[in-house]
């Protein structure tokens, strides 16, 4: 009696682990234009399905949010073709969608946090595109000081970025 009320529990914490995945299913899943790739994507989200809901379900997530935040991920997965971006010479594909998963919660949390502060992401962008713009003017003051003549200051930034690039 006792090995009975222990099996279904030991059966889903096994399922809910990110199991080893046979690369050819990864690199069928990746490439879009193959015959196989959508039964391969298919299997790739099946299998990994429960232990990315479960994963969401540890960083504190309530049910409902953690199944929206689980299929938001897989709808980004496939969108995004993130599967033809692994690499088996980078070790295990497990750690590949950990690594996805984890930086995709990270940019939800601070959507979310966006939207809690009235910003929506139209705002975001409003909001960088004039930051980038204030910074383009602040630079090419700081240049003016130390060029000579102000038809260099181009030639000065362009120099600039050349040497940061390196």
């Amino acid at each position: 009696m006792e090995c009975e009320d222990k099996a279904p529990e030991s059966a889903a914490r096994t399922s809910a682990q990110f199991t080893s995945t046979h690369w050819s299913t990864v690199l069928a899943a990746g490439e879009c234009a193959s015959p196989g790739a959508s039964e391969a994507l298919e299997r790739l989200c099946r299998t990994y399905w429960l232990p990315v809901f479960v994963f969401v379900r540890r960083k504190g997530y309530e049910r409902e949010p953690a199944e929206d935040l689980t299929q938001g991920f897989f709808e980004q997965l496939i969108e995004k073709e993130l599967t033809s971006r692994a690499d088996p010479e980078r070790g295990r594909f497990r750690n590949f969608p950990l690594k996805v998963l984890t930086q995709f919660l990270a940019d939800e949390r601070r959507r979310e946090r966006a939207l809690k502060r009235g910003m929506t992401e139209r705002a975001v962008k409003v909001g960088v595109h004039r930051m980038r713009l204030r910074y383009r003017e602040l630079l090419r003051a700081g240049v003016a000081q130390t060029v000579a003549d102000s038809a260099e200051i181009n030639d000065e930034i362009r120099f600039l970025f050349q040497v940061l690039s390196r």
